[in-house]
């Protein structure tokens, strides 16, 4: 590869645009940046403060326009790019990869076509260059790390911590109610809560942290017995960490995401956030722990070690 060649991540991070498309792209950037030799990776985008953080925790920089188009391949992850907007890059003379959630951006004059959904590989059609399906899923270095480390210890069956993980920004709640109905279910177990909102919680069974937001959330994953996510990344990474899980999904698409998982035994759909109450997530969560333990085969067979790194190389081919 040579070396001037740049890469730059163009996604947006936001209370309204949430962190899911910023964090798998500093995967995706972190795996770039280990297998290149003189990596010259950068951001674009719409963010907040928080986010601008994150960036800079990781050591990337963010641009404040895209321009030299030569020898740059950008990396666009975001559901609000137009076929216009993206055709003007090309045009520029930028090499694009595209990450296609849900078949918006199956344009013939895209470089790389990139679906790590489940089973993507047989609902994705495209005649372009593709990376389609789990084996180019993005997970953090320290998530691979510690896969590699619960693969290789006994499966665990008593829940004694739980992790709730609705996500960067909890649209509707619903990670108090969680905590509500975990306390129906279990008593004497510790809860912790990541929300940088911070919001009151009664809790008589049990005790629970709050955690305001954290850069490595695999720290909290390594102590987890039972994770409860918001639907979007964190079920797959859950899975990837051999770690029992459900799912409140924030939307009606990550909805239909979480659901092609329960499929495959890889997470427990706990339905859609907005129709949540502590009553119904009291009786989802008491059915699913007695069912958990099934999922743990599925994680280890679905999911590959080395996905992340299989996804930059085909990047970095481009």
């Amino acid at each position: 590869m040579q070396s001037n060649v740049k890469f730059i991540f163009y996604c947006n991070a936001s209370k309204s645009a949430g962190l899911g498309h910023l964090s798998r792209c500093l995967n995706i950037a972190r795996q770039i940046s280990v297998l290149s030799n003189n990596p010259k990776v950068f951001f674009y985008g719409n963010y907040d403060l928080f986010a601008e953080q994150k960036i800079s925790y990781y050591s990337f920089k963010v641009l404040k326009e895209l321009s030299d188009a030569e020898n740059t391949t950008i990396i666009c992850d975001s559901y609000d790019f137009s076929q216009q907007h993206l055709l003007n890059l090309k045009r520029a003379g930028f090499k694009l990869c595209v990450i296609d959630d849900f078949n918006q951006y199956n344009f013939d004059f895209i470089n790389l076509l990139i679906n790590f959904r489940l089973n993507a590989d047989s609902f994705y059609q495209t005649t372009n260059p593709s990376c389609l399906g789990v084996n180019y899923f993005s997970f953090s270095p320290e998530l691979v790390a510690l896969r590699e480390e619960k693969i290789a210890l006994p499966c665990k069956n008593e829940i004694e911590k739980v992790l709730i993980f609705i996500g960067g920004y909890d649209a509707f709640g619903v990670g108090v109610k969680v905590i509500a109905a975990l306390d129906q279910v279990f008593t004497g177990i510790d809860f912790t809560l990541i929300d940088k909102q911070k919001p009151q919680l009664n809790v008589e069974n049990n005790k629970v942290e709050i955690v305001g937001f954290t850069e490595d959330i695999s720290s909290y994953f390594a102590d987890s017995d039972l994770i409860i996510s918001g639907g979007g990344l964190a079920k797959y990474e859950a899975g990837f960490c051999l770690i029992p899980n459900c799912s409140i999904s924030q939307t009606r698409e990550q909805h239909q995401d979480t659901l092609e998982l329960v499929k495959s035994n890889l997470t427990y759909d706990l339905g859609l956030a907005e129709n949540a109450s502590v009553d119904k997530l009291t009786q989802g969560i008491a059915r699913f722990i007695k069912q958990k333990t099934k999922q743990v085969n599925s994680f280890i067979e679905t999911y590959n070690t080395y996905s992340t790194r299989n996804l930059a190389l085909e990047i970095m081919k481009v």
